[in-house]
């Protein structure tokens, strides 16, 4: 496995023992295992603000249908009146 460092930190670069890999691993670990309480906690916030907005757009959606249901039908005028059909003279 190939790490690419620029020349400054490979001057400080040391290489580490398998005991020190070892515990950053476990460092690391830990770290995520105390993240998850927060993190599984901010999922649950997401969900509940994804369903409330959701909620919400199904409310505009169906008051938009309520709205169309009860307008008034438009009024026909001159030009909403078909044209008459045009047919072919025979000779």
């Amino acid at each position: 496995m190939h790490i690419y460092m620029s020349v400054e930190n490979q001057e400080n670069y040391e290489e580490l023992t398998p005991e020190q890999i070892q515990q950053q691993k476990e460092e690391l670990i830990e770290f995520y295992k105390s993240s998850i309480e927060s993190l599984q906690i901010q999922l649950e916030y997401e969900k509940l603000v994804t369903e409330i907005e959701e909620t919400r757009l199904q409310r505009i959606i169906a008051q938009a249908r309520i709205g169309q249901i009860l307008a008034p039908a438009p009024e026909s005028s001159e030009d909403d009146e078909p044209a008459p059909k045009k047919t072919l003279k025979r000779s």
